[in-house]
C-alpha cells in the first residue's frame, strides 16, 4: 500500500512537471515515436540536449579518435548529462522519464497483484487445513457379496433384509445380481430402493480385471447401466486392470451421476498421473487393512500405504474406505478381539471415512454380516497434529483435542488399539 501511495505521487509530480513547462505534447510524442521507431536500446544513437527549451531530436554519433582534451571534455558532458536528467529546472529528459514511468507502474502492479495471491494461497491453505483437522467417525462400511435377500438369516424376508443392511451406511452388493436373470436380482432391487429411502448409499460391482471375466468395455457399460435401473448410486471397481481401461469405465460412471469405488492394491495405481478422474464423490478402498484373513500385517508397509491415501485424500478430497478380515466364518464377538481393535483405531487415527470388518470371503459362503459397535463414538473434534506420530516401530498415535488414539503391533504377532484421555480434555 505504502508503494502505491508513493508511486501515485510521483507520477502526479512529473505530470506537473511537464504540464508547467508546457512539455507534456512532447511526453506523448517522444513515447509514441521511440516505441515506433524501435529506438530505445540502440547503440548507435543517443539522446541529447539541443536548446534551451529542451527541443529534443536523436543525433547520430559518428566515429572519431578522441585526444586526452577530448576524453576529458567528454566525460564532462556525460557526468553533466547525467545530472542534468535529474536536476535540471526543466524536467526529466525523455528517457528517463519514460523509464522512471515504466518502473512506477511495476512497483504499482507489484504491490496490488502479490498481495492478492498471498492472501489467495493462505485462504486455499487455511482451508485445506482446517478441513484435513476435522474429526470424523468412521461410518460403517457394508460390502457384501451374498445373496442380499438371505443376509443374516432373512431367508426371504425382505422387511428383516433390509433391517439388517440399513445399520450400515454404505452397502455394495456382489457380482451378477446385475442380471434381470439373477435369482435375487428383484427382490434385491426392493431392496435397493428401500435403502435409498433411508438416505443410504447404495453400490453394486462390476468386474473390471483383465485377468478375471475380462469383459469387453461394452459389457461393462451394460451391467453399470443394469445396477443403475436398479437404483444403485455408485459403482465398486476391482484391480487387475490397465489404468486405461480404468479410466474409460470410471468416466462411463461419472457421465451417469454414479459414484465410484475403486480397489487397487497400490493407491498410486488409481490416485497419481493423469488422467486422475476421481473427485470428492469417489471412494478408494484399502483392503486388508492391518488384519487380513485374521492375520496381522507389517506395520511399516501399512504406514506407507495409510499415509500416501491421507495426501490423496486431502488434495483430491476423494473418501477413503478401510476392510479387515477374519478367517472365515468370522465370530460375532469379533468387535471385542485385539484385532479388531486395532483395525478400527488404525483407521480412525488416519482421519478415513469408512471401516468395516469381515470375513475373508466378504459372506459370500455365508451370508453372515455384522454391524459392529464403534470402540469410541466421540473423540473430539479437531487433530491436533496433521500427521500420524509414533514413537517407535510398534506403537503409533494422534492426538485429538481430548483424546489420544493409539495402535500397538510388531506386525506379526500381536497388535491392539485403544484411546487415552488427554489430561486437558
Amino acid at each position: 500500500m505504502v508503494l502505491v501511495v508513493y508511486s501515485i505521487v510521483l507520477i502526479i509530480s512529473i505530470i506537473q512537471t511537464f504540464w508547467k513547462n508546457k512539455r507534456i505534447d512532447h511526453l506523448f510524442a517522444y513515447m509514441t515515436e521511440a516505441y515506433s521507431d524501435g529506438k530505445f536500446g540502440s547503440n548507435q544513437s543517443r539522446v541529447v540536449p539541443t536548446s534551451s527549451f529542451n527541443v529534443y531530436h536523436f543525433q547520430q554519433e559518428p566515429v572519431r579518435f578522441y585526444s586526452t582534451k577530448d576524453n576529458e571534455q567528454s566525460d564532462s558532458r556525460k557526468r553533466y548529462s547525467f545530472a542534468w536528467c535529474f536536476t535540471s529546472t526543466n524536467g526529466f529528459t525523455k528517457l528517463c522519464l519514460v523509464l522512471a514511468t515504466i518502473g512506477v507502474l511495476v512497483l504499482v502492479i507489484a504491490d496490488t497483484i502479490i498481495p492478492f495471491v498471498i492472501i489467495i494461497k493462505y485462504n486455499t491453505e487455511m482451508n485445506n487445513s482446517s478441513s484435513s483437522l476435522s474429526v470424523n467417525v468412521p461410518k460403517r462400511l457394508g460390502i457384501y457379496y451374498g445373496w442380499p435377500s438371505l443376509v443374516q438369516g432373512a431367508n426371504w424376508n425382505l422387511i428383516a433384509a433390509i433391517n439388517t443392511f440399513s445399520q450400515f451406511d454404505l452397502i455394495a452388493f456382489g457380482d451378477g445380481i446385475a442380471s434381470p436373470s439373477h435369482g435375487d436380482h428383484a427382490n434385491t432391487q426392493t431392496i435397493i430402493q428401500s435403502l435409498n429411502n433411508l438416505g443410504k448409499l447404495t453400490f453394486g460391482y462390476v468386474d473390471l480385471g483383465v485377468i478375471t471375466q475380462n469383459l469387453s468395455i461394452s459389457q461393462m457399460q451394460t451391467t453399470v447401466n443394469n445396477w443403475l435401473a436398479m437404483g444403485i448410486k455408485g459403482i465398486i471397481y476391482d484391480y487387475g486392470v490397465t489404468r486405461s481401461r480404468q479410466t474409460t469405465m470410471i468416466s462411463y460412471c461419472h457421465s451417469l451421476n454414479l459414484a465410484v469405488m475403486m480397489n487397487a492394491w497400490n493407491p498410486d495405481d488409481v490416485m497419481s498421473g493423469s488422467p486422475m478422474l476421481l473427485d470428492s464423490r469417489d471412494i478408494y478402498l484399502l483392503e486388508s487393512y492391518l488384519i487380513s484373513n485374521g492375520v496381522y500385517q507389517n506395520l511399516t508397509i501399512w504406514k506407507i500405504k495409510a499415509d500416501k491415501c491421507l495426501t490423496y485424500s486431502n488434495l483430491f478430497g476423494i473418501s477413503m474406505a478401510t476392510l479387515s478380515t477374519s478367517t472365515t466364518p468370522i465370530s460375532s464377538s469379533f468387535s471385542s478381539t485385539q484385532q479388531f481393535s486395532q483395525a478400527w483405531f488404525g483407521t480412525a487415527i488416519y482421519n478415513f471415512q469408512y471401516f468395516q470388518a469381515t470375513d475373508f470371503q466378504y459372506s459370500a459362503t455365508n451370508n453372515m454380516l455384522y454391524a459392529f459397535v464403534n470402540p469410541l463414538s466421540s473423540y473430539g473434534n479437531t487433530w491436533q497434529t496433521n500427521t500420524i506420530q509414533t514413537d517407535s516401530n510398534i506403537h503409533y498415535y494422534r492426538s485429538t483435542n481430548t483424546y489420544t488414539l493409539h495402535i500397538y503391533g510388531d506386525g506379526a504377532t500381536y497388535g491392539n488399539g485403544n484411546f487415552s484421555v488427554l489430561s486437558n480434555g
